[in-house]
C-alpha cells in the first residue's frame, strides 16, 4: 500500500461489499485478508486491493470452493494448477445441474400426473397403455424380499406404487386377489437411466384410462359399478388385470385417501 492508495475502515468495506463486519473479521482469521493497522488509533485499514481480494474470494466460494481453496486460487501464481481446479469445479457443477434438471423434469411429470388424476375423475378415455416395468413386491403369499425393493423405493421421484386387481372382483368393488408393487413407465426409466433388474415389462395395449379416489379399505364399489356401466355401454370387455397407480395421497377426517390412475385393459 502506498500513500496514494485509498484506504477504508471495516465499516466502509462492509457497506461497499454488502457483508457483515464479523464476516470480514472471519476472513481475516482465516488469513485471507491481511489489513494494515493505523498507527495512530489501531483501526484496521483496508486497501482497494483488499476489497478486490474479498470480492474475488466470495465469488469463488459461490462456485462451491471452500474458503481455503478460494484463497489459493486468488493468490495462486500457478495458472495451470488454478485452471485444473476450476475445470474440476466446472465438471462438478455440470453434474449438479444435470441432477437438478432431472429432478425438475420429474417434478413436472408429478404435477402433470396429479392434474390428470384430478381432471380424469368421472371421465373415460380409450388409450394405448404406455409400456412400463413393474417390480412385484407383494401378493397373497406375502412380501417378496428377494427383489431390489430398497432401490426402487429410494427412487420415488419417478417410481410409483401400483396394484393389480382381478377383473371379476374389481367390478364388484371387492379387492379379491391382488398383487402390489412399484411401477415405472419406460419413458421415465430411460430418461433417468433406471436399473430395472428384477422387474417385469408390460407392453402397451388398448385400455380405458380414468381415475378415482380410494381409501385404505380398498376400492370404492360405486366407482367400480360406474366403470362397469361404461364398459357395457361401449360394449367393451376387460382383457386382463386392472392396474391402479397411486399418484398422490391425502387425509380427510382421519381417513387415508389414495388418488389413483386406473388403466383397464379392454377389447371389443
Amino acid at each position: 500500500m502506498n500513500n496514494y492508495d485509498p484506504v477504508f475502515r471495516i465499516g466502509d468495506v462492509s457497506r461497499m461489499v454488502g457483508i457483515a463486519p464479523e464476516t470480514i473479521r472471519y476472513y481475516e482469521r482465516k488469513n485471507v485478508l491481511r489489513p494494515s493497522k493505523n498507527d495512530g488509533n489501531g483501526y484496521r485499514m483496508y486497501s482497494m486491493e483488499d476489497v478486490c481480494t474479498l470480492t474475488k474470494i466470495r465469488c469463488f466460494m459461490k462456485y462451491g470452493f471452500s474458503i481455503e481453496e478460494a484463497e489459493r486460487l486468488v493468490h495462486s501464481v500457478d495458472a495451470q494448477s488454478a485452471s485444473y481446479s476450476m475445470f474440476r469445479m466446472e465438471d462438478m457443477l455440470q453434474k449438479k445441474i444435470d441432477e437438478q434438471l432431472k429432478l425438475y423434469q420429474s417434478l413436472q411429470k408429478r404435477v402433470y400426473y396429479l392434474q390428470s388424476v384430478m381432471n380424469q375423475q368421472g371421465n373415460y378415455s380409450v388409450i394405448d397403455m404406455p409400456a412400463f416395468h413393474v417390480l412385484h413386491t407383494y401378493d397373497q403369499n406375502g412380501l417378496d424380499e428377494t427383489k431390489p425393493i430398497a432401490y426402487w423405493y429410494n427412487h420415488q421421484e419417478f417410481v410409483y406404487p401400483c396394484t393389480f386387481f382381478e377383473p371379476a372382483t374389481f367390478l364388484t368393488g371387492s379387492s379379491g386377489k391382488i398383487r402390489m408393487g412399484m411401477m415405472v413407465f419406460d419413458s421415465d426409466a430411460e430418461m433417468n437411466h433406471f436399473d430395472m433388474t428384477g422387474s417385469v415389462r408390460y407392453w402397451s395395449g388398448s385400455c380405458i384410462y380414468t381415475s378415482a379416489v380410494f381409501t385404505q379399505n380398498g376400492i370404492h364399489a360405486d366407482a367400480c359399478r360406474i366403470i362397469g356401466k361404461y364398459l357395457e355401454q361401449e360394449q367393451l370387455l376387460i382383457n386382463g388385470d386392472i392396474l391402479s397407480r397411486t399418484v398422490a395421497t391425502g387425509r380427510n377426517n382421519d381417513v387415508d385417501l389414495f388418488y389413483v390412475e386406473l388403466y383397464i385393459p379392454v377389447k371389443k
